[in-house]
């Protein structure tokens, strides 16, 4: 991180620029999507409380990870401590589910003046894309269940 780099020109700002824009609107459709799927069989308070809870654990998924190095599950005489090895491997796995999300930061290319390169948009565009089909289906799904209303006039 501390490294002597090299920097040289890779490409204008504008096509670098469009290209993290346009995995920030990914992002933003993967989080409606989650909304819309969750309110199409919770109540609206607990399906905005989950969309929330999912945008939480997916834009902390990469501080989890980094965290989980430092974090210990035993007690100083080498005891597994219950409740700490339970919170490590629930927190390894909101990482690992969350981790191309997570992956994802274009501003961050952006402020350092870096190549938002056309394979890590058409990965994340991949990844997001299925989530986001995978998601409408399952609403879909719920909706084409669901008795909405009920026609009782004559």
């Amino acid at each position: 991180e501390n490294a002597l780099t090299v920097s040289y020109s890779a490409g204008s700002y504008r096509v670098n620029f469009v290209k993290a824009v346009f995995i920030l609107w990914l992002k933003l459709a993967f989080l409606a999507m989650v909304g819309v799927c969750a309110s199409t069989f919770l109540s609206f308070p607990v399906a905005a409380m989950v969309a929330f809870g999912i945008f939480f654990c997916a834009e902390s998924a990469s501080f989890l990870t980094a965290t989980l190095e430092y974090y210990g599950t035993t007690n100083t005489d080498g005891d597994i401590v219950p409740h700490k090895f339970i919170t490590y491997y629930i927190s390894m796995a909101v990482g690992w589910v969350f981790a191309i999300y997570a992956e994802l930061r274009p501003t961050t290319y952006l402020v350092d003046g870096r190549l938002l390169t056309f394979g890590a948009v058409a990965q994340g565009t991949t990844v997001l894309g299925v989530l986001i089909g995978l998601l409408y289906a399952i609403g879909t799904a719920v909706f084409r269940r669901r008795e909405l209303a009920m026609y009782s006039g004559h």
